[in-house]
């Protein structure tokens, strides 16, 4: 199963993973609207779960993939963003002073919601030293995308636990 925390814009990631049951959870109701637009534009009504949930609070099972992008930018950042930037919901970009307060919680509490090989697949956009201080322990792979080598962070369950 997979779990993708990453908002409204899980939608094609899974159309591309058609074998796995997926759920999408949010506690906001602005995210659900857009949320439901996402998957009826995909055509995934019978694929995704829609939950309203406090990160894992409410949600079954354990998963083998866990997507996030959470709100990560930093307060010093979040002042000086663009005004295209500012017009977007502070609840979607704002991750407190250093920017991990979300991420604190997710790498605190996804172990017990793992199977024992999954993966959680984290952005941290330009964070990383900021996770790195609040992680410094934590074994993680960066993996390379288009926007560089430092802004997604892998990690396994059992690094986790650990």
């Amino acid at each position: 199963m997979i779990d993708d925390f990453s908002d409204d814009d899980f939608a094609p990631i899974a159309a591309a993973m058609k074998e796995l049951p997926y759920f999408a959870p949010s506690p906001h109701f602005a995210d659900k609207v857009m949320a439901r637009v996402n998957v009826a534009r995909h055509g995934l009504g019978e694929r995704i779960a829609l939950v309203e949930s406090d990160l894992f609070a409410k949600l079954p099972g354990r998963y083998d993939l866990i997507l996030c992008n959470p709100p990560y930018v930093n307060d010093a950042s979040m002042a000086a963003l663009p005004a295209e930037y500012q017009a977007e919901p502070r609840l979607a970009l704002a991750g407190g002073v250093d920017g991990m307060d979300l991420i604190r919680r997710i790498v605190g509490e996804a172990a017990a919601h793992m199977t024992d090989d999954a993966v959680l697949v984290l952005e941290v956009g330009h964070e990383r030293a900021h996770f790195e201080r609040a992680f410094p322990r934590l074994e993680c792979a960066w993996l390379e995308t288009s926007g560089g080598d430092d802004r997604v962070v892998l990690i396994e369950k059992r690094a986790l636990a650990a």
